[in-house]
């Protein structure tokens, strides 16, 4: 959708497998959205292991008219 407005950014880079991220987007139904993210991947038991947690991050305080979102998520990748 052409209407939508997305924005990336990363805000850090702590070793090859950790990083902060933070993302902010409109779509035409809901207000707009941020988060900012700590993204950590790990090996485990023979796959990889993805964590996606929201934390506070001085660079992108929380916003008056912005909703901040809330996400904890974890996912294992393995080959089967």
């Amino acid at each position: 959708c052409d209407d939508w407005s997305r924005k990336f950014e990363i805000l850090e880079r702590n070793g090859p497998y950790c990083k902060t991220i933070y993302w902010k987007f409109k779509i035409p139904i809901i207000s707009q959205r941020d988060a900012v993210t700590k993204m950590t991947v790990s090996d485990y038991d023979g796959g990889k292991f993805f964590v996606y947690e929201t934390i506070d991050h001085p660079a992108k305080p929380v916003q008056p008219g912005i909703v901040r979102i809330f996400s904890h998520t974890r996912i294992l990748i393995k080959p089967s």
